[in-house]
């Protein structure tokens, strides 16, 4: 990617956009990721976006090409940019499964439930072009690998927008339930006029979300918003097996069955004692401090920026609403449903939260708990703004 800063005045980005051919290239979509503001490249490969001075990047999508996140650090209204964009290895040059019908039903509906979510507007949600869908299952890992020939195009119906979504990445480990994804959406709004069922579906998405909570962290009015903040510390179960001792035991069991399926009704040697209690115990006992915190706890101001500063974990509890029942599913594993949301936050880095409740890098960021169960059926585009309290 090749980016060439000159001068030009006007409050918009300015530039033109090439191949690695230096040809023009046309229909790149130009956005801000997470908003409803986008442009297209014309034929000519120029285009202009309006400036967003609470978004820190600017994505140039095309199904042809390679996806491009440019960091706006360093532009200004007088920037004109320059962008050759590389082209995308086609899914036919990738090794993909060749599934039965049976069997891409299957990975579709994890796909689905995984990217989208279970909530009433998760599961309101479709995807127009399923099949731009690819995967690739390996059987020995049982690691899923999902790939998208072009923007997904997906229509959320209950909340009024249909949703343009670069997929990145996205795979999903089916032993040990573990997602990794990335990708980049763009919101449409689907009513030029907000239809007041649209309108209260919305305001219901956005209380209690990941949006609320960094905007009231931002305008330090968490307490008045109706979340309750509190350090939880995990510490190492002493009476856990050590990592050492369990894989010990686990090769150990394996050499006499030749296999790792265990039975833990087995008579009770050592090693079936050690797996035992991997099984039985939890590995991190978790210790919440009774005092809530303030802003000043996990917040910290630097030049004027606000960003995420804390140790150890966050507990989150949102009061205003209970959570749903589609969060406490029936069954073996039911969990049960409380009369506030409950979540879990913890940082890797450095992270900025802005005054729309939008944090950079995203990655930097992890949930459990409800704030996970929340997927991309349950997001609002970051420039959404909130209905006035009566």
């Amino acid at each position: 990617m090749l980016i060439i800063p000159t001068l030009a005045f006007s409050q918009s980005y300015k530039g033109k956009i090439l191949d690695d051919n230096l040809i023009e290239v046309s229909d790149v979509t130009v956005f801000y990721p997470g908003t409803t503001i986008s442009t297209l490249s014309d034929k000519s490969g120029n285009f202009e976006i309006p400036i967003n001075r609470t978004q820190k990047e600017l994505i140039f999508s095309h199904p042809e090409f390679n996806t491009y996140v440019l960091d706006l650090s360093n532009y200004n209204e007088n920037s004109y940019i320059k962008v050759a964009l590389t082209p995308k290895i086609q899914l036919s040059e990738l090794v993909v499964n060749a599934l039965s019908k049976d069997e891409r039903a299957f990975f579709m509906e994890i796909f689905k439930q995984e990217l989208l979510g279970v909530s009433k507007n998760g599961k309101a949600c479709k995807i127009k072009n399923e099949d731009a869908i690819r995967f690739n299952y390996n059987k020995g890992n049982k690691v899923l690998k999902v790939y998208a020939k072009e923007p997904l195009v997906i229509d959320n119906k209950r909340l009024g927008y249909k949703l343009l979504y670069t997929l990145e990445n996205f795979e999903y480990d089916l032993n040990q339930h573990m997602l990794a994804y990335a990708g980049y959406v763009l919101f449409k709004d689907k009513y030029k006029r907000e239809r007041r069922r649209i309108k209260r579906r919305r305001e219901e998405a956005y209380n209690g979300s990941l949006q609320h909570l960094f905007s009231s962290f931002y305008s330090d009015t968490f307490e008045q918003e109706g979340f309750s903040v509190r350090k939880l510390i995990k510490k190492r179960n002493p009476n856990y097996p050590s990592d050492s001792l369990i894989e010990e035991a686990r090769l150990n069991v394996r050499s006499l069955k030749g296999t790792i399926v265990l039975d833990y009704n087995s008579p009770n040697s050592e090693d079936m004692k050690i797996l035992q209690l991997s099984h039985r115990l939890p590995k991190y006992i978790d210790y919440l401090v009774k005092t809530p915190l303030k802003t000043k706890d996990f917040l910290t101001k630097e030049n004027g920026k606000s960003y995420l500063n804390f140790e150890d974990y966050l507990s989150v509890v949102y009061t205003k609403e209970e959570e749903p029942k589609e969060y406490c599913p029936s069954g073996i594993n039911r969990i049960k449903c409380h009369n506030v949301q409950t979540s879990l936050l913890w940082i890797t880095g450095k992270t900025e939260i802005l005054p729309t409740g939008v944090h950079s890098p995203a990655n930097n960021l992890w949930t459990a708990d409800y704030l996970a169960f929340e997927k991309l059926g349950d997001l609002l585009p970051a420039d959404y703004v909130r209905s006035q309290e009566k």
